[in-house]
Formats: structure tokens, sequence, C-alpha cells
């Protein structure tokens, strides 16, 4: 049972399983908590919903489980398919741009890949603030400044392939 601060009678688990059941098919389609209670047309109780799901108990587990399925099953679709194409790479097989494709793509997306493929220390040099806002007192316009900024940007994030 939950507690509930406005004095009001505390809701039951019951019927917070119920108001699971409701919102189910849209957790289950990634939706955020707040669409599925509108769709499940159940907003009324969202703070009590909101509540519950913040101690993240039975509840809170449910909604995480339900929302992060489709995400899980696309991970293991796009494994088999990398699995399979790694075979075929061992048995000295063609493989196609498509597969080359996915490959790079499971590469740079992956997280579990990354560590292998990407290095995320990434360091910048930039101007000091005073300089550059020095510099922006005596631009005259609006897209004097818009392109110093733009410079500022571009300077302090390189492309990952141009980094030592």
């Amino acid at each position: 049972m939950s507690d509930n601060p406005e004095g009001k009678p505390p809701t039951t688990d019951e019927q917070f399983k119920s108001w699971l059941e409701l919102m189910e098919p849209f957790l289950k389609n990634s939706n955020s908590l707040y669409y599925s209670m509108k769709r499940a047309s159940i907003e009324s109780h969202k703070k009590a919903i909101y509540g519950k799901y913040a101690k993240k108990d039975w509840f809170g587990e449910k909604i995480d489980e339900l929302r992060r399925e489709p995400g899980e099953l696309v991970n293991d679709a796009i494994v088999t398919q990398v699995r399979q194409i790694q075979e075929k790479i061992k048995r000295g097989e063609h493989v196609s741009n498509e597969e080359n494709k996915l490959m790079m793509f499971y590469a740079e997306k992956s997280r579990s890949a990354q560590p292998f493929f990407v290095n995320r220390q990434e360091t910048a040099t930039a101007k000091p603030i005073e300089e550059v806002l020095g510099e922006l007192e005596r631009e005259d316009t609006i897209n004097d400044v818009a392109e110093e900024a733009a410079k500022q940007v571009v300077e302090t994030n390189p492309p990952l392939q141009d980094q030592g």
C-alpha cells in the first residue's frame, strides 16, 4: 500500500496493478509514463503513480522493464545479425556493403563495442572567456556575434577522427 500525504486513504497495490495493466500496451511501446497514463485515461491519478514509481519498488521496476523491452528486442536482433556476419567473415565468405554498414553501425553506436573503437577522452583548447567576450564587445552586428560563437564551437569540438 502507498501512503497518501493528502489524507486520502492509501492506494492499494491492487489498484497500482490495475493501473499498470491499463498502461502496459503503451509502456511496451517505450512510451513515457505520462503518455501512458494519458492514453490509459488515468491522468487524474498521476500524483499517486509518480509517487509510487519514484519508490523504485516492484511498480517502478515493472514500468522500466516494459519500457526497456523494445530496445532489448532491437539489440538482440542486431547482435544476432552481427554474429551471422562474423561467422561469414571467419569462413572467408564475401560480406556485402549492407553487412559492412551494419558492423560499422554497431561498432559506432553500441555501448558494448565503443570501448574498442572510440576514445571518449576529448580535450580541446579554447580562447579564455575574457578574450572571447572582449572580441564580442567590439563586434557591431548580431551576425558577427553568431559567427564568433560558431568558431568557438568548432574549435572546442573537433571531429573524433582529427583527434590524436
